[in-house]
């Protein structure tokens, strides 16, 4: 989400947007993103690849330069759901990431977090946006690997925070990792529901069973903790919104909606897409939030 990224640069950088958009060429187009509502889903192809060439430049990926490449190829092949370069693209790092995690390898602990982190969105990524002549319909299967690889990283991201030595900049890469790890769990588990889908465990949970699981686990906490130590972690607030939504939880569906908007003012408007998610008004498990205060919230962006 490009609103995002200009926030993560001034954060990480000092300047200020003003200075952003000068030093990476964006001639006020950044402060035009962050200011106008719905100006960043209109954002122009250059203007979204100078802001995708600067983030690179001015904050650190918790990914290996190699899997950072690949993860922004994916980002933007996404965009387009269902075409032949995704297809290709998931398919090849289906049977590469098969390959490189068999067994325990690799034995570092933090690149076998990343690329357990990889093989969760190629997964996640073929059983959403795939079609059924990609992978045999192994849509289910598919979950499976991905909350299976979530659920590893999780584990495997405490022992490393807890037991293992590193360095300050190893053990942001880590933290940042296990909170992309979380988020994207919790969307499997409201996948595979909604679906009627079997976990990992062979189960089949129904919505009702969901809702008692999330409510135990506190999903919304743990998004709401991830969102104060990560404020430009857009995927955590906009999901976070979703679940709140999915649990009819008034209060924190609030708090996420107000952070969501300060990110990026374009949410004001329940039809608004940045390009990354659908828009409120098309995501269905934010059904009941949009019907629930669209009178009340909704504004439409000029």
């Amino acid at each position: 989400m490009l609103t995002a990224m200009l926030l993560e640069m001034r954060l990480v950088s000092g300047l200020s947007q003003a200075e952003i958009d000068e030093v990476t060429g964006l001639k006020g187009n950044g402060r035009r993103l962050r200011n106008r509502p719905g100006q960043a889903g209109r954002a122009k192809p250059i203007t979204r690849n100078l802001i995708c060439q600067a983030y690179m430049r001015f904050v650190p990926s918790p990914l290996s330069p190699h899997l950072r490449e690949a993860y922004e190829e994916l980002v933007e092949l996404k965009r387009k759901p269902g075409t032949e370069p995704l297809r290709r693209f998931l398919v090849i790092y289906d049977g590469i990431l098969n390959d490189v995690l068999r067994e325990n390898h690799p034995a570092d602990g933090l690149r076998r977090l990343e690329y357990l982190y990889f093989r969760l969105l190629v997964s996640f990524s073929l059983a959403i946006h795939g079609q059924a002549n990609w992978c045999g319909g192994r849509f289910s299967h598919y979950l499976i690997a991905a909350q299976t690889a979530a659920e590893e990283g999780i584990a495997l991201a405490d022992r490393l925070l807890q037991s293992e030595v590193h360095d300050v900049e190893a053990t942001g890469r880590v933290k940042r990792l296990r909170a992309l790890i979380v988020i994207n769990l919790f969307q499997i588990y409201l996948e595979q529901s909604k679906r009627g889908y079997p976990n990992a465990a062979g189960q089949v949970v129904s919505r009702d069973q969901l809702k008692a699981q999330f409510l135990e686990q506190d999903a919304l906490g743990k998004h709401w903790a991830l969102v104060e130590e990560f404020p430009y972690l857009w995927q955590a607030i906009y999901n976070g919104l979703e679940q709140a939504s999915f649990l009819e939880a008034e209060e924190p569906a609030l708090r996420f909606y107000r952070k969501l908007v300060d990110l990026d003012p374009g949410f004001q408007d329940f039809d608004y897409t940045p390009g990354e998610v659908l828009a409120l008004s098309k995501e269905k498990e934010m059904d009941w939030f949009c019907k629930r205060f669209r009178s009340t919230l909704h504004t439409p962006n000029p």
